[in-house]
Parts: C-alpha cells; structure tokens; sequence
C-alpha cells in the first residue's frame, strides 16, 4: 500500500527534523542565562494558560458549536514541540534587540508549558469526561492506520 510508505517517509522526515530542530535549540540555549529568566516566563506561562489561550479558544471555537468541556480542553493543551521557539530563534536571526534573550524566554516558557500542562493534562482530560475508554489510543498516534502491524 503506497499510503502506508508515504506515511512511514513522512514520520521518517519529521523525525529528522525534529532532531535538527532541538540539536539547534541546544546549540543556542545558555543555561545560565535562564535563572533570570524564570520570574518572566512564569508570568507569560500565567497569562497564557488562564487567560490568553482561553479566551481565544473559546472565541475561534464557539462559532463551531463545540462545548464549553472542548473548549476547555483545547486551551489546557498549552505549546506543545519546538516551533515556537523556532519562531524566536527566527526574530532574534533577523537582529532584533530586546532587553532580555528573546529565545531563552520563549524556551523557558515553552518548558513550563510543557512541565505543567502536558503533565496535568490526563488529570483535566478525566475532570472533563473528555475520555473515551473504548476508543484505542494508538490511533491517536497512527493517524492514517486502524491496526499496528505485528
């Protein structure tokens, strides 16, 4: 089945440029530049996960009739991967100036991010009666396959 190729090819592919991608995060994080750093990312991680993202969820996904539990959901999800801070990596590339490193900030706070919500992430999704325990999880993951091969 050609699909089941093209779909092993493009997770190959992803894979590899994630690899690129966090191999360059590393070549340009300092670690210790990030203590200072933290009192600033915890109050964008704040904004962010009770304000910000919630309300522009429920904003782009009301009109889509999606519940109120959804809309929840989907905000609680938070950053996930590294393309936000490839985002910085490409302001601070094109030479902008700010007080604090742009990209440290965007790393830590991506970190916390991840830290937090991803980790209560299963706890908010049972609190929301957002899981269904017949489906199979590994088709989350396996977007284009009903079955894994064995």
């Amino acid at each position: 089945n050609n699909k089941q190729t093209l779909v092993h090819f493009f997770d190959g592919v992803t894979s590899l440029s994630q690899i690129l991608v966090f191999f360059l995060i590393g070549l340009l994080s300092y670690p210790s530049q990030m203590p200072q750093i933290i009192p600033t990312a915890l109050f964008i991680v704040a904004i962010l996960t009770f304000a910000a993202r919630p309300i522009a969820v429920c904003l782009l996904m009301m009109p889509c009739k999606c519940s109120l539990r959804q809309c929840i959901l989907i905000s609680w999800a938070g950053l996930r991967g590294a393309s936000s801070c490839v985002f910085a990596i490409m302001a601070v590339a094109s030479g902008i100036t700010m007080r604090q490193d742009l990209f440290h900030i965007v790393f830590m706070v991506t970190l916390f991010s991840v830290a937090f919500q991803g980790g209560l992430l299963p706890m908010i999704s049972n609190k929301l009666r957002m899981v269904d325990c017949k489906a199979d999880v590994r088709k989350t993951f396996t977007d284009y396959q009903e079955e894994t091969a064995l």
